[in-house]
């Protein structure tokens, strides 16, 4: 491997796994035989602060969240969502 290019929201955790395959010459095939973890740590510190979030809601957002999900789908709702 002579080098790569990572783009994307996960970019980072893709940068060490090449960084080693590019320090100890290893191609694609001990990329593959490799053994990856799942999830990641950064996605299950995401998963926790997820289950956390919806829990920190007061009554009022929670009530506002509710009328914007059943009113979704009724006709006229864009056009009174432009005017808040």
């Amino acid at each position: 491997m002579v080098g790569a290019t990572v783009v994307g929201l996960r970019a980072g955790e893709l940068i060490a796994t090449i960084a080693l395959a590019m320090t100890n010459a290893t191609g694609l095939r001990g990329i593959a035989d490799t053994v990856h973890p799942y999830p990641t740590f950064g996605e299950s510190l995401r998963k926790a602060a997820d289950t956390y979030n919806p829990t920190r809601l007061s009554k009022r957002v929670k009530r506002v969240l509710g009328w914007l999900l059943e009113t979704a789908d009724k006709p006229g709702l864009v056009g009174r969502m432009r005017c808040l």
